[in-house]
């Protein structure tokens, strides 16, 4: 679709070296000893890689190096298995095998006309950051109130421009933090920066709108990239605090917008007289001193279609 669009794509392309995942059965219950896991690391001399759970018993997936030289699929794959295991597991079975190429890409446009691009269509990253799923989630998540708010004739068309210029950006980001985890953290020569090293900073941090349906009203406050602490900045998701009665801060966005003032207890990260205009993903579109203004402000954003 997206080159039937004639929608190109930028970035390194292949990155770092090829990899195999091997999907299997097994029941590793007595293994797991009643623990679990989402994601393991495995550290074997002849099993390096990482152990994924599908199901938390018996479905599994493991990602490793592809074998230089050879067909994956020709490798003894359940003896490499158990070498991660760290046990027999006589009922182990290798449901598939699938070899690829970690690429960093990210589309030129996000949209023409009436189509949007979202997830792998728009963006491809090397998986090291765990972050590939995540960005895809992100961009389906802010593309469905945008799209819902048209629909509902409450904004003009205008307004799925914002798509773009939010989550291009954004997938740039993390493509190109990703491509840099990629090297100094699994690279041959890899002497890892701490920061590129924390999985956390890299999944929390950075992600900023500085365009599209935002208001700055001025010179845009960047989110720290190296750090995460998050402080409630226009363009950025809102602070998870916890409110009277046992709910979030994150519980006040959505389906419609919301506005938070520095009153509402639990959001420290607001003075007494402040308050913040939130989008229906959450995202923070406005900044002030003023609730009747956070009103106005949504409705200058939604008659444009996106803010300076």
């Amino acid at each position: 679709m997206r080159e039937s669009l004639g929608i190109t794509r930028s970035g390194p392309g292949p990155v770092g070296e090829p990899g195999v995942s091997v999907c299997f059965r097994a029941d590793l219950g007595d293994v797991l000893g009643g623990r679990a896991f989402n994601l393991c690391r495995i550290d074997h001399p002849a099993a390096t890689g990482a152990l994924a759970s599908v199901d938390g018993r018996y479905r599994w997936v493991f990602m490793t190096g592809a074998p230089p030289g050879a067909d994956p699929a020709t490798r003894d794959w359940p003896a490499v298995l158990r070498n991660a295991i760290g046990a027999p597991v006589p009922d182990l079975e290798v449901v598939d095998v699938l070899a690829w190429r970690p690429e960093s890409l990210v589309a030129d446009r996000f949209g023409v006309g009436r189509v949007f691009l979202v997830g792998d269509a728009a963006h491809v990253m090397p998986p090291w950051a765990a972050m590939g799923a995540n960005t895809g989630i992100a961009d389906a998540h802010g593309l469905g109130w945008m799209l819902a708010t048209v629909l509902h004739g409450e904004a003009g068309p205008a307004l799925l421009d914002a798509h773009d210029a939010e989550r291009r950006p954004a997938a740039v980001f993390v493509a190109d933090q990703s491509t840099r985890r990629a090297g100094r953290v699994h690279g041959p020569d890899a002497a890892p920066d701490p920061a590129l090293a924390d999985p956390f900073v890299l999944a929390a941090g950075g992600t900023q709108y500085l365009a599209g349906a935002v208001r700055h009203g001025g010179r845009p406050d960047p989110e720290p990239v190296t750090t995460f602490a998050p402080a409630g900045r226009v363009g950025t998701r809102v602070p998870h605090r916890r409110l009277p009665g046992g709910r979030s801060t994150l519980d006040l966005a959505g389906p419609g917008w919301a506005v938070l003032t520095g009153d509402d207890g639990g959001a420290d990260f607001l003075g007494p007289r402040e308050c913040v205009l939130l989008r229906p993903d959450g995202v923070v579109a406005w900044r002030g001193d003023d609730p009747a203004a956070a009103w106005r402000v949504r409705a200058e954003l939604l008659a444009a279609g996106a803010g300076d």
